[in-house]
């Protein structure tokens, strides 16, 4: 941690004293390498630095006349989504409510774009990043194992007892959330971290890459969060599937995992209740949870609603009308929510097919771009981290929260724009 220190102060003093970035590319600069402590932070102020980060962007673009940007496939693709779910709020049947939250989603993509095409195109800038989101994940990750041992983070906030006794954790948030938060960005830290550890020799190696890839499993078991271990898991699969030096640990991974399994059942029953038990449970009765409930609401309006669906920020307000009552006596589980817990449903319902399809239309755009040199970029871990992360954001059998909710969209977008930015002579 003190080298991982010295180096951030040195980035620091490097980009204070480098004439060649003006002063807004550096405010940007600053602004995108604090983002993941604003993300841990709060909602608000991380839209802040989000859209300050855009506004200098845009200043930048105007300044220079720096347009070539918007010829990008990928951003034809983004440019044709949104101006489609802009154009459809007009025939919402609340056209400024949904007029307000499509318009208003248009920061996230500028915010990837800024990060792609000009902040994160200084070497020093992804040094600096990727210092800070290190440092970040690993004191929420701290915090979060913090408040399970002790029953309070450091923040004062308690642990929540759920059903059966299980517990959740909040870390600095106030809800239950800091496990699928710290999947969304802890993948590029863990294949760096776990790639400098196989540069030591002997026993170090050993134990490093064993708290490093122990700590963080265990960390988002002992959420609570059932999904976000899900999701974890598939990382690690992913990893595992694209990584030769990551197949080559087979022999440390089998036994730490059986070390771990036992540590788990042993010193947090409760846990694995909750992240196994009751996990198989929610599967097996999946139209009756409360995900599927909310599911075959959402199914109804598609139903009703193929092409152009409903109207963004429109999916509680049609749900609640009596037509899509499929429940001839209520159940413990609402059949409406304001989103579907889906990322494709919530483009469906919202969308409809042309909404989904444009959507299917940029992930594959960026995919193409991302692909492009694959076998040569990931043996780099940090590029190798970043693109798990959003196949995990992107991997259709989960729940998740809106794709427009701050906390939720930030993320996303902040490691888009900086697989985006890639190139193979930036430093990791």
């Amino acid at each position: 941690m003190m080298h991982c220190a010295a180096k951030l102060f040195s980035d620091v003093r490097e980009l204070g004293g480098d004439s060649s970035i003006d002063t807004l590319c550096r405010s940007a600069i600053i602004l995108t390498s604090l983002q993941p402590f604003f993300i841990f932070i709060g909602a608000a102020v991380s839209d802040v630095a989000l859209c300050l980060t855009v506004l200098c962007f845009i200043v930048h673009c105007v300044r220079t006349r720096s347009w070539a940007w918007v010829t990008l496939p990928w951003m034809k693709a983004a440019a044709s989504l949104w101006g489609y779910y802009i154009l459809r709020s007009f025939w919402a049947e609340v056209p400024m409510e949904a007029l307000g939250k499509s318009v208003a989603s248009l920061r996230f993509l500028l915010y990837a774009t800024a990060l792609s095409v000009w902040v994160l195109r200084v070497p020093i800038a992804q040094r600096l990043l990727l210092r800070m989101l290190i440092g970040a994940v690993i004191i929420a990750g701290s915090d979060a194992l913090i408040q399970y041992a002790t029953g309070t983070n450091m923040t004062g906030h308690e642990v929540i007892i759920g059903y059966a006794g299980s517990i959740r954790l909040t870390g600095f948030f106030r809800d239950p959330k800091i496990g699928i938060v710290m999947v969304w960005l802890a993948f590029p830290v863990v294949t760096v971290l776990y790639h400098a550890a196989m540069q030591r020799d002997g026993i170090r190696q050993w134990l490093w890459r064993a708290l490093i890839l122990g700590g963080f499993m265990a960390c988002i078991f002992l959420t609570g969060e059932r999904m976000a271990f899900l999701l974890a898991l598939f990382g690690v699969l992913l990893w595992f599937l694209f990584s030769p030096s990551m197949r080559s640990s087979m022999k440390f991974i089998v036994p730490l995992v059986a070390i771990g399994g036992v540590a788990m059942a042993m010193l947090a029953p409760e846990s694995v209740e909750r992240q196994f038990h009751s996990t198989h449970e929610k599967i097996a009765q999946l139209p009756q949870s409360d995900y599927g409930v909310i599911w075959r609401s959402s199914l109804m309006m598609i139903e009703q609603h193929p092409l152009f669906g409903v109207g963004a920020k429109h999916f509680r307000s049609a749900c609640l009308k009596e037509r899509y009552n499929f429940q001839e006596t209520p159940t413990e589980f609402p059949r409406c929510n304001l989103h579907p817990h889906h990322l494709y449903l919530e483009w469906l319902t919202e969308a409809g097919a042309v909404g989904l399809l444009l959507f299917l239309w940029m992930v594959w755009e960026i995919g193409r771009r991302v692909c492009h040199n694959v076998a040569v970029r990931l043996h780099n871990p940090l590029y190798l981290g970043l693109v798990i992360a959003l196949a995990v954001r992107l991997w259709p059998l989960s729940t998740a929260t809106s794709f427009f909710v701050t906390w939720s969209a930030i993320p996303f977008w902040l490691l888009l724009g900086w697989l985006l930015a890639y190139e193979d002579d930036h430093a990791s």
